[in-house]
């Protein structure tokens, strides 16, 4: 079954006035370095529409996952965020590795302990097949966690 959300990493609080979101979705932090000063804006408004807000962690894989994890968690916590804490693994900027698709398992591992609970990670297939999928063993823990499918089959012309 497929919900469908709204993602956006930019918007503005004004959402169409007729729409079948079931949910929002917004990017917190990136990295150890970047926190999205939007978000406030996004997740309020969000809120006064009804919709159930999600947040997520954009991964990058040069990062320092404590320093990255500490920064989301403070982030998420501030704005009340629902749901499962969210990792975007879609780093397309590195050289595809074992130890790349190490580090975003690592880094699910530091939310998790972090939170206390799992962490639902947020990809496109077509990244995944690309950045982890070669790299891991079909029984790696790793696919016992919850996927947020960004764009589900069939392929779309606009993710």
């Amino acid at each position: 079954m497929i919900i469908q959300g709204f993602d956006s990493r930019y918007w503005d609080g004004k959402m169409p006035p007729v729409h079948n979101f079931k949910f929002f979705a917004g990017k917190l932090t990136e990295s150890d370095y970047f926190v999205n000063h939007l978000a406030p804006i996004q997740f309020e408004a969000a809120a006064e529409l009804g919709l159930p807000r999600l947040g997520w962690m954009f991964h990058r894989c040069r990062a320092d996952i404590k320093g990255s994890v500490r920064i989301y968690n403070t982030f998420f916590r501030a704005l009340h965020v629902d749901g499962l804490p969210s990792l975007d693994a879609e780093d397309k900027s590195v050289t595809r590795s074992l130890a790349n698709a190490l580090h975003v398992w690592d880094t699910v591992q530091e939310i998790e302990q972090a939170f206390g609970q799992e962490c639902m990670i947020y990809t496109a297939g077509w990244c995944w097949d690309w950045m982890v999928k070669p790299y891991l063993h079909p029984n790696h823990p790793i696919y016992q966690r919850s996927l947020w499918e960004a764009d589900p089959p069939p392929p779309t012309a606009n993710p």
